[in-house]
């Protein structure tokens, strides 16, 4: 378990953590008065990226978890991405007597973000999937390759607006249908039958291509610390509380 975490949250995720936080931090500065918080809209990525926090705030470092709670920011004020979106189409259908979306840039996201409810069914709230019937979503809906294709894409996208990367574990017993959409995507890559325009879309997420080259980074990441604690006490005998170079 503790392994597993230094693969998710490693420099990558703690870059990309610090990066929102201070996103958020800017942002409450700008719209708290007092204890007061402005209703002024929040950019949907930093809205996703609250509501993950509020997820995985159990699992978090304890140094990072105390960096939101100095905050005094209640993660489920402004987190809810879920009822963010169902807003949205409640809006859609309310203006046009339906949900069928068009496609076009305009609603792309707020298209593909109601296929995935549908994909997702069995892990929505009643209170979801009530709120959903009632305007008029259509459970039966049958998927095309490429729907299936970039629903798995925004997994991914999820995933890397989570930690930061895309390092998906291979044997990630969380979502197993994504550690193993991630390795065929390499496999058809290495054959040369991946399209060009997906390509571009994982390589828009920095895609590691070669397990090989997260091996090496991981090599060079833990020679640095052996090279730094040389440098401090003169000798490569490094005590076990220095678990991770010691394993």
């Amino acid at each position: 378990m503790e392994e597993l975490g230094n693969k998710l949250f490693n420099s990558k995720f703690l870059e990309n953590w610090h990066c929102h936080f201070h996103n958020l931090k800017a942002w409450l500065e700008q719209n708290r008065i007092g204890d007061l918080l402005l209703t002024t809209e929040m950019d949907e990525e930093l809205v996703k990226w609250i509501g993950i926090q509020n997820k995985i705030k159990n699992k978090l470092p304890a140094e990072l978890r105390n960096k939101l709670a100095v905050l005094n920011f209640d993660l489920d004020q402004k987190g809810d991405i879920w009822e963010h979106k169902c807003r949205q189409l409640a809006l859609f259908a309310q203006e046009n007597g339906h949900i069928n979306l068009p496609d076009g840039t305009k609603y792309e996201a707020l298209k593909d973000w109601s296929l995935r409810q549908i994909q997702n069914k069995p892990y929505l709230s009643e209170s979801q999937i009530n709120k959903l019937e009632k305007l008029g979503i259509d459970w039966d809906l049958t998927f095309t390759r490429e729907q299936r294709w970039n629903l798995m894409f925004l997994k991914l996208k999820e995933f890397h607006l989570t930690y930061g990367h895309c390092q998906v574990p291979q044997k990630w017993e969380r979502d197993k249908t994504l550690a193993n959409w991630v390795r065929v995507q390499r496999t058809l890559r290495a054959a040369h039958k991946l399209r060009q325009d997906r390509e571009s879309k994982l390589n828009s997420l920095n895609f590691v291509w070669h397990i090989q080259t997260l091996y090496d980074a991981q090599w060079q990441h833990y020679y640095q610390q052996l090279k730094a604690f040389f440098q401090e006490h003169g000798h490569c005998r490094v005590p076990g509380k220095y678990k991770q170079l010691t394993s």
